[in-house]
Parts: C-alpha cells; structure tokens; sequence
C-alpha cells in the first residue's frame, strides 16, 4: 500500500477576511446617505403624480359640466329638485356625463334606497386628499355669498345656484351668459374642507356640495388655502383649497386646469370668480379691474 504524502505547500489557504466593524460601518453610512437623497425625489415625484391625477379629474369633471351645459343650456344648480327628489347635488346630475349612467338611472328612477352602500366614483376625488373614500374633493362656482331669489343680477356672480325652488329657477347660467369669457371664469376647483358625502342618512344623494353658508363665494377676503382644518360649515372655507403645497387646482368653464397660488392677490381672485365683473358690482361686491396682481397663475 502506498502512502502519498501531502505537504504543506499544496494546501491553498484562503485569503479572504471578514468585513472589519469600521467598514461596515462606513457601507451603512454611504447607503443611509444615498437613501436620504433618493427619498425626496421618490417622494416629489409620488407627489407630482397624485397631482397630475388630481388635474385630469378635475378636467373631466369640468367636461361633464360643460357637456351637461351643452344639452341643457345651463349648468346645474349646486342643489336642485330632480325627478321627484328633493335636493339633489350637481354631482347626481352630471353622472352620465362622467360615465356613470347605471348609477345615474338606479337615482332617476327612486331606487337609490336599494344602494347598500355609497358607491365611491374615483373621478370625484384627489388622490392627495387624505380623507375617506366616497367623498368629494371639488366644488363648483357658487357665486357670491347669501345669492337667492329671482333676481337675475345674481348669475353675474357665480355659475351655479339654488335651483330647488321655483322663484329661484331664473338663475340658471349657461355659456353664453359669461360675459368675461369661458377661459375667464372658474367653474369648478379642489377644496380640501369638504367633509360631505354623496348621501344623507336618508339615502338622497346630496350634500356633494354644502348649503349656502358653506358653498358660496364671497367678498369677503378669506383667502384660498386657508383654514384648511377648519371644521365648521362656515364661509371662511368655501375657498379653493388643497394638499398641493401652495397651489389648489381650478378648472375654467373652458375646461382648461391650472394650478392657483396661494398668495393670489384676492382682487384678482374675485375677478376670474365672477363671470361678469361689471355687472356684479351692482351686489356691491368691491371688484377693481386696475388693482390686480401679476400674481396670476
């Protein structure tokens, strides 16, 4: 029997070695650094695509709109009678316009009682917007505070009213009544205080936008953005209002959506809220044409 004999020359030895505490370490350092600067562009970005979903939600709202104006000749009223229901919202009306026309026709017909549930309608919402599904992140021009009645001066100063009554029926506004021009007027903004649902307890869809203290713009200078928090039904938030840092998107009766900033001057504001500037000075709303900011976008 033979023996081979192993020296030890022929007896490799590994010369690997562990990672020392140190550089470990300094890899978790380095890592830790690049993910503190990947952070806020992943986020800016999550961001800017929740805002661009925002905006084109906005536009198809505002399209719906339109189109509901263009079969009918106005814009709906905020809150009207429809087909036996009393006080419905000016989402109910435009539901086949934003391709829910199932839903539309289970509420023309008196079954909305058979809905288990509030049906959640994805274009209705900002994705920014924190709160629960099924309810609404937009709300459309109401005019000027506490507008009512029949008198027509009125419609100078919004694009949507009360229309549950039939003294109130004349102020109904369509396109060819915006005196300063489609592109000119808001029709619909974000607002990040309403807390309304699509239906009361009572299961009528309603409250998509609030009741006049609530829902109406005013001359008074509460500024968009503001009271954000607020949880009162009060006019101080019936602002254009969003979680887009300093900016709340609006869409134009042309449909077109920008972003507004905060620190709009409110004169200017005024102006592109009202669709006919000159007439709505006769509500003894203060609006200036020759004080106006450049602060617009």
């Amino acid at each position: 029997m033979t023996i081979k004999t192993v020296s030890r020359s022929n007896v490799q030895h590994s010369s690997r070695r562990a990672f020392t505490l140190v550089e470990l370490l300094v890899v978790i350092a380095i890592i830790s650094m690049l993910v503190g600067l990947l952070m806020p562009a992943v986020m800016n970005a999550q961001n800017e695509a929740r805002r661009s979903q925002c905006q084109e939600n906005l536009r198809n709202v505002a399209m719906a709109l339109v189109n509901f104006e263009s079969s009918k000749n106005y814009f709906p009223g905020y809150i009207q009678d429809f087909r036996g229901q009393s006080k419905v919202t000016w989402f109910t009306m435009i539901l086949e316009q934003l391709g829910a026309g199932d839903l539309y026709k289970t509420i023309a017909t008196g079954q909305s009682s058979t809905l288990t549930e509030t049906p959640h309608l994805s274009a209705l919402n900002c994705p920014s917007d924190s709160r629960i599904k099924c309810r609404q992140s937009y709300r459309i021009n109401g005019g000027v505070e506490n507008s009512a009645g029949n008198d027509k001066k009125w419609r100078s100063s919004g694009l949507s009213f009360d229309l549950t009554g039939t003294a109130k029926n004349d102020l109904k506004v369509g396109i060819s009544q915006i005196v300063d021009g489609a592109a000119n007027t808001i029709l619909v903004g974000e607002n990040a205080n309403n807390r309304a649902d699509w239906r009361t307890a009572t299961g009528q869809f309603q409250n998509c936008i609030m009741y006049t203290t609530d829902t109406v713009w005013d001359s008074k200078q509460y500024i968009i953005n503001r009271y954000m928090d607020d949880t009162q039904n009060t006019i101080k938030i019936a602002r254009p209002s969003s979680r887009h840092r300093g900016v709340a998107l609006v869409a134009f009766a042309d449909t077109h959506v920008i972003s507004l900033k905060d620190s709009i001057q409110y004169n200017t504001y005024k102006m592109i809220m009202c669709p006919n500037d000159a007439g709505v000075k006769s509500l003894g709303v203060n609006i200036d044409i020759n004080q106006i900011d450049n602060n617009y976008p």
